[in-house]
C-alpha cells in the first residue's frame, strides 16, 4: 500500500471572484489559489495552516454571497438594463397617453412603467 495522497483537482479562481481578490486578507503574502489548494498540517506548520483556513473561509463566504445574489453581478445588471431598454423601445407605440387605449394595451403601459422604474434604479446606483 502506498503512502502517497491522491492528487485532488486544484481549485482556480473563478472570473467573477477576481474583482474581490483585494478583499481577501490574511494570506501571509501567499497567492489565494495556493492558499485554498494548500493543506498544511497544523502539527507541522500551524501559522500556514491557520492562514490557509482563513483564506478558504473568505473564499467560501464570497461564493455564498454570490449564490444568494448579495454580490453585484455586472452581467446580470447589464442584461436587466438591456431588457428594460428593449421593453421601452419596442412598446413605445403603445404608450401614448393622449389616445384612449383598449384595456389590453394598457397592460403594456404597466410594463413600460415597471421597466422605467428598473432603469431609474440602475441609473441611481
Amino acid at each position: 500500500m502506498s503512502n502517497t495522497r491522491k492528487a485532488t483537482p486544484s481549485w482556480t479562481i473563478p472570473d467573477w471572484m477576481r474583482p474581490y481578490l483585494d478583499c481577501i486578507v490574511n494570506t501571509g503574502g501567499g497567492d489565494v489559489e495556493e492558499m485554498v489548494n494548500g493543506d498544511a498540517d497544523p502539527y507541522i506548520n500551524l501559522p500556514l495552516s491557520t492562514l490557509q483556513a482563513c483564506v478558504k473561509s473568505q473564499v467560501s463566504f464570497l461564493a455564498k454571497l454570490r449564490k444568494h445574489g448579495l454580490l453585484p453581478n455586472p452581467e446580470r445588471d447589464k442584461l436587466a438594463r438591456e431588457l428594460a431598454e428593449d421593453i421601452i423601445s419596442s412598446h413605445k407605440a403603445y404608450y401614448q397617453p393622449s389616445q384612449s387605449m383598449p384595456m389590453r394595451e394598457s397592460d403594456w403601459v404597466n410594463e413600460i412603467d415597471k421597466a422605467r422604474q428598473l432603469l431609474k434604479l440602475y441609473e441611481e446606483s
